[in-house]
């Protein structure tokens, strides 16, 4: 199989790349000409590189007429910036504009489409249903991610093979170094404190790993057209909970985490957990990497990578 992935030099599309390829697929990676490629270089010899930009349209379809994509997974996005920020329209260029660019391109080479959502659309809940939960995001981030799912929606009612997989809070060896798991790792290891918000928070955290393998299935599979499903543990729990776990994996002092030292921030989700029914049915996909374990093993790789992590962006 012949899969094309945007955004290849983050986080879960270069995750994904790798493990593709280790399945056996034949990999183009579509990347910004200023991208880093750190993640991928264990494998740039073994898939073709191709610079571009979603928001060009005519990048995506040469990247498409010569490789030929059988399916584009598209992990291509922007990240979360506080509210204030410079790069708050950059959400709508690069999430939405992005994204209809690629849609017109798979709808007119009938090529198979397989976006990575986000739950922020869902803002602050548990148990969310990709099909009765309504949006509720309390960021611009997030209202560009609805513009997205919207986006997919209606091009899948017009028969352009295209589904999100909504993924919630995804976590794993190659993530940047200023992500939350990351963060706690590289301050703990110098047996440095850690200046928290309150901890009460929740999340739904999904390994990338296995977010990577619900990608994979989603590629080889027939889904109805506009499909969202949502990918995640099935099962929210406190940044607390989770600082304190990843601590005690790390065998180190607890006391180093200093819960209320930074005020929540004012866009903040308290609860975002995921029902993951939908896709036990049409993937036949459920997370295989239990919390404690994945935690394991990010700790593992960046203590045996402690260079390369530190330069991940």
């Amino acid at each position: 199989m012949r899969l094309l992935v945007t955004g290849a030099s983050g986080f879960l599309g270069g995750t994904f790349a790798a493990y593709a390829l280790a399945q056996g697929a034949t990999i183009g990676l579509f990347v910004r000409p200023s991208s880093p490629l750190l993640r991928l270089s264990s494998i740039l010899d073994q898939c073709t590189l191709f610079h571009g930009d979603v928001r060009d349209k005519e990048s995506i379809i040469a990247a498409i007429k010569t490789f030929q994509p059988d399916c584009i997974i598209h992990c291509a996005s922007t990240l979360w910036v506080k509210p204030g920020q410079k790069g708050q329209a950059e959400h709508f260029e690069i999430n939405a504009v992005g994204t209809l660019n690629l849609l017109e391109a798979c709808r007119d080479g009938n090529i198979k489409l397989i976006f990575t959502g986000s739950s922020t659309v869902y803002g602050d809940g548990s148990g969310f249903s990709e099909d009765s939960s309504p949006y509720r995001p309390n960021s611009v981030y997030g209202i560009s991610k609805v513009a997205v799912s919207e986006l997919i929606k209606l091009y899948g009612r017009q028969g352009c093979p295209c589904a999100e997989l909504r993924v919630f809070a995804p976590y794993g060896p190659l993530d940047s170094p200023n992500r939350l798991i990351q963060l706690v790792i590289d301050r703990a290891s110098r047996n440095e404190s850690l200046s928290l918000t309150s901890g009460r928070q929740k999340r739904d955290w999904v390994y990338a790993g296995d977010v990577a393998d619900a990608l994979w299935r989603a590629a080889q599979r027939n889904i109805p057209p506009g499909s969202v499903i949502n990918i995640g543990s099935g099962k929210s729990i406190s940044i607390k909970e989770t600082v304190t776990l990843l601590l005690s994996v790390m065998q180190a002092d607890a006391k180093l985490a200093m819960f209320g030292a930074q005020p929540d921030r004012p866009d903040e989700m308290y609860d975002n957990g995921a029902d993951i029914s939908k896709a036990r049915q049409l993937l036949e996909w459920q997370p295989k990497t239990a919390l404690a374990d994945g935690l394991a093993q990010t700790v593992a790789w960046i203590r045996a990578h402690a260079d390369t992590a530190r330069q991940l962006h």
